[in-house]
C-alpha cells in the first residue's frame, strides 16, 4: 500500500500490485493482454474526516498505523479494520460516493496545533508520534500509553522563532530533530527534551 493527501481534504490508500504489475506489462510489450482490471483495486480507501487540505501522511514503521496532517489544525492516526469495505462519509463534489475496499478508521484524533500542520514522523519503535507546525511549534504525542480517541500531545517543544518546515527521529529513538524557516535547526534529547539549536 501507499498513501497520499491532497487539497480536497481526503487522505487516499492505493494499492501497490496493480501499479507494479501494469509496468512490468508495459515493459515487457504485452499491451491490452494485460488490461488492468484483471489485476485487482488501485483504490483501496478514500479517507474523509479532515476538512481541510491534507499536507502529509505518514506510515508508521510497523506499518499498523497511518498519520495524516491538515490545514485543519489537526492530526488524525488511522489504522484498518478487519471488516470489509464499503462507503465513505462524503460525498464528492458531484455528488458521487467513493466505494472503499478496505475499512479504515480513526484510530486517534490529535489536537494541539493551532495552525496547519506541515510534517509528521514517527519514533523508531512506533510508540510516539511528533508533528510540526506554521504555529512555530513541535507537539509530541505518546500512542503507547493513549487512552480514549481524542489525545493531547504529550510534550510541546518550543524553541522557533518561525514556522517548523519539518522534523525527523534518530534511528535510536535518542533525538528529535526539528528545522525551521527560522533558518535553525534544534536537536531535542528524548531523555529530557532539551533543545540544542543550530544555525540561524
Amino acid at each position: 500500500r501507499f498513501a497520499t493527501g491532497g487539497a480536497d481534504s481526503k487522505v487516499r490508500i492505493w494499492a501497490v500490485e496493480p501499479l507494479l504489475s501494469q509496468q512490468s506489462i508495459e515493459t515487457s510489450g504485452a499491451g491490452e493482454a494485460g488490461n488492468s482490471s484483471t489485476l485487482g483495486p488501485l483504490l483501496l480507501a478514500s479517507l474523509s474526516d479532515h476538512c481541510g487540505g491534507v499536507n502529509i501522511v505518514r506510515w508508521s514503521h510497523g506499518g499498523r498505523w497511518l498519520a495524516s496532517g491538515s490545514d485543519d489544525c489537526g492530526v488524525l492516526v488511522w489504522t484498518i479494520q478487519a471488516a470489509g469495505g464499503g462507503r465513505s462519509g462524503r460525498s464528492s463534489v458531484f455528488g458521487e460516493v467513493d466505494v472503499n475496499v478496505e475499512n479504515w478508521s480513526r484510530a486517534h484524533i490529535l489536537r494541539g496545533h493551532s495552525m496547519d500542520v506541515c510534517d509528521l514522523t514517527w519514533a523508531p519503535d512506533d510508540s510516539m508520534l511528533a508533528s510540526c507546525s506554521i504555529d512555530n511549534s513541535v507537539l509530541v504525542w505518546n500512542l503507547a500509553s493513549a487512552k480514549g480517541v481524542v489525545l493531547a500531545p504529550e510534550h510541546k517543544l518550543d524553541g522557533h522563532s518561525s514556522w517548523v518546515k519539518g522534523v525527523a527521529w534518530d534511528p535510536m529513538g535518542n533525538y528529535l530533530a526539528s528545522a525551521s524557516d527560522d533558518r535553525s535547526l534544534i536537536l531535542w534529547r528524548t531523555s529530557d527534551w532539551q533543545g540544542q539549536k543550530r544555525g540561524q
